[in-house]
């Protein structure tokens, strides 16, 4: 965990080559090998043996934001507030560097009503969509789901396209206005930017997103740590709307976890039914998976 926390109090090279590869395997697992090289390489500069990794998750990395560019220029020539999720914006934000943090495909946020029209740019651009809805089964679709699923046809590059960050049944409903209202512009490069979500909202997603898929990665736990150390936050003003989503209990439980795991300092906590989240059993649990060693 050290290894790949922004706290690290590392300064001397692993001395003991025969745990790179275990090491090399654990941060394939929860997608922090850009990282880990990051990593080792300052701390022992002659680390050339890893270069294959990195120049294959550089290649996907650039690859995945130049689609990015492109998407993002062609729903601006149809008028479309489009915000990039996760991927190349939260690299960037979080790293100032597309290359640092692995992601599979490209998520992007648009609101309900451009969800149709957006859909149709990206079949142009050579995208096909997962689904095939009636105009019935659509309309009950966007009101009850998140995500439409495309995949290139040429370079199979994977884009979800969401207008809800999580489905009706979660409870959880993000206005896509006060997203956008808030939202800060990442540079891409060669002076192409696309708007992300807040430090603050960063905080509430990633918060949701980790909890819905039971903090299975620890990359999730890493991208807070990194977001709290070059975005410092008012919390009070975290706990108010986190409240208002009914988040509160999904953003104690990152808190906690990025602590347990990464030595996170952490806020003092809300009034809260600490019941709802089951701090000393499915938290710790959670700890106990993600980090076996601490």
């Amino acid at each position: 965990c050290d290894l790949v926390s922004p706290l690290s109090s590392l300064d001397h090279p692993v001395s003991d080559r025969e745990l790179l590869p275990r090491l090399m395997a654990l941060a394939k697992r929860h997608g922090l090998r850009p990282l880990l090289i990051n990593r080792l390489r300052q701390l022992d500069p002659a680390a050339n043996d890893l270069s294959e990794e990195t120049i294959g998750i550089t290649a996907h990395n650039l690859r995945a934001t130049a689609a990015l560019i492109e998407i993002v220029a062609a729903f601006a020539n149809a008028n479309i507030r489009v915000m990039g999720y996760k991927g190349p914006a939260l690299a960037v934000l979080l790293h100032r560097n597309v290359a640092l943090r692995e992601f599979l495909d490209l998520d992007l946020l648009v609101s309900e009503t451009d969800v149709p029209t957006a859909a149709t740019i990206l079949e142009g651009l050579g995208y096909a969509r997962d689904l095939r809805l009636t105009e019935a089964q659509q309309r009950d679709y966007l009101s009850n789901a998140s995500t439409f699923t495309f995949e290139h046809r040429s370079t199979r590059l994977p884009i979800e396209l969401h207008w809800q960050l999580s489905n009706r049944y979660t409870g959880v409903r993000f206005h896509f206005d006060d997203l956008w209202a808030r939202k800060v512009q990442v540079d891409l490069g060669s002076g192409n930017t696309i708007p992300t979500f807040s430090p603050m909202d960063q905080l509430l997603v990633l918060a949701l997103h980790g909890t819905r898929h039971f903090w299975e990665s620890m990359c999730w736990l890493v991208d807070i740590a990194y977001l709290l150390d070059r975005h410092p936050l008012d919390f009070d003003r975290v706990f108010r709307e986190s409240a208002r989503l009914h988040l509160t209990g999904m953003v104690i439980l990152a808190l906690q976890l990025a602590h347990s795991c990464l030595g996170l300092n952490v806020p003092a906590y809300p009034a809260f039914d600490r019941a709802v989240i089951r701090a000393s059993g499915w938290s710790t649990k959670a700890n106990d998976f993600l980090c076996p060693a601490a």
